[in-house]
């Protein structure tokens, strides 16, 4: 298992999603979801790896550790999204 060492630093990574935007899809929508438990950029990394892979996501604009919150635009189901990143070990509400 691996462990962090920088519990009191701040990361914020952006990972745009590699999806094509189809003419006939919806508008995106920005949504906020306040993470629990991220403690380095290993963990936002992770995050925003997940995230990107869910349908519907064209782009996690923001996953930032300091104030534990993602910001994905898309649209994308958020149960799915709150699962991807609890399937990652940690918890994860709409914020």
């Amino acid at each position: 298992m691996w462990h962090c060492r920088n519990r009191g630093g701040s990361a914020i990574m952006t990972y745009p999603s590699h999806r094509g935007v189809g003419q006939n899809q919806r508008r995106n929508a920005m949504i906020r979801i306040k993470i629990e438990g991220m403690t380095c950029g290993h963990c936002t990394g992770a995050v925003e790896k997940a995230l990107s892979k869910v349908p519907g996501v064209t782009a996690v604009t923001r996953v930032s550790l300091e104030s534990g919150e993602a910001q994905i635009e898309g649209d994308a189901a958020p149960e799915q999204l709150i699962a991807a990143i609890e399937e990652e070990g940690f918890g994860a509400r709409l914020a």
